[in-house]
């Protein structure tokens, strides 16, 4: 029989050395199990407090599937990428891996910059100028800079063609 990782479950301990399954158990934690589960894949940053009947060990199974998930997201570039500009305000239009990292075709605010990003998500090329400051740039800290600018009333200049 299938199980979901947000069930309850029982389980024997063999000798301090081995937990097997036994069979999935239904009690009064499996409508606040079913709640975590569905926080969990919203995949919205949602604080679990609001969950009413978390137990430790329920937080715990949150805590390492939340770490998983970005772990799995740290070595999947683009989906890292896009996650990190889209929070930060941008529409990211298009990534596309290159021998020294990433081309990232992004908007914001009416404007669609390309920019080009290492392989740590560092700033290479800002695609707008920046002043030299380009190598200080992080994936995030770029859009920021271009939502600085514009709040200013600064001209945005291009510097990179989108292609």
């Amino acid at each position: 029989m299938a199980h979901n990782e947000f069930e309850e479950v029982e389980v024997v301990n063999i000798r301090d050395k081995f937990y097997y399954y036994i069979q999935s158990v239904q009690s009064e934690k499996a409508y606040t199990l079913s709640d975590i589960k569905e926080t969990f894949e919203s995949k919205k940053a949602i604080n679990i407090d609001t969950i009413a009947g978390i137990s430790p060990e329920m937080r715990i199974l949150y805590t390492f599937h939340f770490i998983e998930r970005k772990n799995k997201e740290m070595t999947e570039p683009v989906n890292f990428i896009k996650r990190i500009m889209t929070e930060t305000g941008a529409n990211v239009v298009n990534i596309v891996k290159k021998n020294i990292g990433y081309e990232v075709t992004w908007s914001f605010g009416g404007n669609t910059i390309n920019t080009l990003l290492d392989r740590d998500y560092k700033v290479i090329e800002a695609g707008f100028c920046v002043s030299g400051f380009d190598k200080t740039q992080s994936a995030k800290s770029v859009v920021n800079l271009l939502k600085d600018y514009q709040d200013e009333g600064s001209y945005v200049h291009l510097t990179r063609s989108v292609r």
